[in-house]
């Protein structure tokens, strides 16, 4: 649980709260991103992003997808 608010956190941190839940994982597996927020990061929001990525091993989608359902279901 703990991983997957810090996944929301990091969202939050990149003012990229506003997109799905499901969007997380795609920052995290550090595949090109065409989206303009993600075009100006600062070094400090770069560092956030790869810091998360050692701590959060969700890098793939349906690992991502499996632990918001744990979540919801209350596993």
């Amino acid at each position: 649980m703990l991983q997957v608010e810090l996944g929301f956190a990091l969202m939050e941190y990149l003012e990229l709260d506003d997109e799905p839940v499901t969007a997380p994982w795609a920052i995290l597996s550090g595949m090109p991103l065409r989206h303009p927020r993600l075009q100006s990061l600062n070094e400090m929001e770069r560092r956030a992003i790869a810091n998360t990525r050692q701590i959060v091993p969700f890098s793939a989608r349906f690992a991502w997808l499996g632990a918001l359902r744990s979540l919801s279901s209350g596993d």
